[in-house]
C-alpha cells in the first residue's frame, strides 16, 4: 500500500511538473502571438501611412495640374490645412513654388556684370540679416559652386566675407572637396563652410515645439536664375531692396498679387513708388512668369502613431500642365 502511495503521488508531483511547464508555453505562446500581432498592425500601420503619403502627392501634382494658372501659389490651395482621411490613416500636403526663392546655382555666371554679381550675392547677405546669421556662408556658397580654385572674398563686407575651398574641406575631420559645380540637391548645402542644421533648417523657437524657418525655406538649386515676384514669399521680397521692402510692404506685394498676378515687373516698381535707378538694381534679378516651373510638393501621411513623410520637387510642363519629371524624391 505505501509503495502503491508513492507511485500514485510521484505521478500526481510529474503530472503537476508536466501542466506547469505546458503553462508557460501556453502563456510563451500567447506573449508571442500577442508581440506578432502587434508588429504586424504596426508593419500595416506603417504601410498604410507609406501610401497615404504617396496619396497626398498624387493629390498635390493633380493640383497642379489641373490649376491653370500653376505660375501663382496663393496660399489658400498650395498648403492643405485640414488632413484627408483614406480609411484609417490620413494626409496632408504643402506646395511651393520654387521660382519664388534664390537659385544658388546661378550665383555667378560669366554673362553676368559685376554688378549683377554682387547684387545676387547681396541677396543671400540680405537673408543672413532676416535670421541673423553671419555672412560667412554667402562667400562659402560662391566658392562651392564657381569652377574655379580661389577663396572667394567680399571686398563690399565688413566681417565673415571670406568662402572655403579644397584648403579649408581638406582639413576637416572627415575630408572632401568642394564641388566647384551646382548644387544637385538643396541638402547638399550642409556639405558648405558655415552651414548646420539649425541654420539650413530652422531651430526650435524657444518653448514652441515648431521650428523657425531656416535658409531651405527661401533657397532653390532648380530653374531659371530670375526670382519670380508672383510666388516669392515675403522674406525674399524683403531682399531685394530692404530699404524700401520691409515685412508689411512685402505683404501688401502678395495680397496685391492675390487678387491680379503682376503682369510686368514694372508693375513692382509702380506698388512701391520708387525711381528708375533703383528699380534697375532689381530688374535684372526678378521676372513674373518662369521659363521652367519647379515645385516642391511635401506630403505627410499618417495612419495611427506610424507616420511617412515624401519630399519631392517636380518640373510642370508649361505646354501641357502635366507633370516633366520629378526632379526629386524622398521618402521616409
Amino acid at each position: 500500500m505505501k509503495e502503491d502511495s508513492r507511485k500514485k503521488g510521484f505521478i500526481l508531483v510529474i503530472l503537476l511538473v508536466i501542466i506547469a511547464v505546458l503553462s508557460v508555453f501556453v502563456m510563451e505562446y500567447h506573449y508571442s502571438t500577442k508581440i506578432e500581432a502587434k508588429i504586424t498592425e504596426r508593419y500595416q500601420d506603417r504601410v498604410k501611412a507609406r501610401y497615404a503619403a504617396k496619396a497626398g502627392f498624387n493629390t498635390a501634382a493633380a493640383l497642379l495640374k489641373h490649376e491653370m494658372d500653376i505660375n501663382f501659389t496663393a496660399e489658400d490651395w498650395a498648403r492643405d490645412a485640414e488632413p484627408l482621411k483614406l480609411d484609417d490613416a490620413s494626409f496632408v500636403f504643402e506646395i511651393k513654388a520654387e521660382d519664388g526663392k534664390i537659385n544658388i546655382n546661378h550665383l555667378t555666371r560669366e554673362e553676368y556684370s559685376p554688378e549683377v554679381r554682387r547684387r545676387k550675392a547681396e541677396l543671400l547677405l540680405e537673408l543672413c540679416d532676416l535670421f541673423d546669421l553671419e555672412y560667412g556662408i554667402v562667400p562659402a556658397i560662391i566658392d562651392w559652386v564657381d569652377e574655379d580654385d580661389e577663396v572667394t572674398v567680399l571686398d563690399y563686407v565688413e566681417k565673415d566675407n571670406t568662402g572655403a575651398e579644397d584648403n579649408y574641406y581638406q582639413k576637416l575631420e572627415t575630408p572632401y572637396h568642394a564641388k566647384n559645380g551646382f548644387f544637385d540637391v538643396i541638402t547638399e548645402v550642409l556639405l558648405v563652410k558655415g552651414a548646420t542644421p539649425e541654420i539650413f533648417f530652422g531651430a526650435p523657437d524657444g518653448e514652441n515645439e515648431e521650428k523657425n524657418q531656416g535658409l531651405a525655406d527661401f533657397l532653390t538649386v532648380y530653374g531659371d536664375d530670375k526670382i519670380n515676384i508672383n510666388t516669392a514669399p515675403a522674406e525674399v521680397l524683403q531682399c531685394l531692396i530692404p530699404e524700401f521692402i520691409d515685412e508689411d510692404t512685402a505683404h501688401g506685394i502678395i495680397a496685391a498679387r492675390e487678387l491680379e498676378p503682376f503682369s510686368s515687373v514694372s508693375e513692382l516698381k509702380e506698388i512701391l513708388g520708387i525711381n528708375e535707378a533703383i528699380f534697375k538694381r532689381i530688374s535684372p534679378l526678378i521676372c513674373v512668369e518662369s521659363e521652367k516651373r519647379f515645385f516642391s510638393i511635401k506630403s505627410e501621411g499618417e495612419c495611427r502613431d506610424s507616420r511617412e513623410t515624401v519630399n519631392a520637387v517636380v518640373e510642370m510642363d508649361i505646354e501641357t500642365g502635366g507633370i516633366k519629371r520629378i526632379a526629386y524624391w524622398n521618402q521616409a
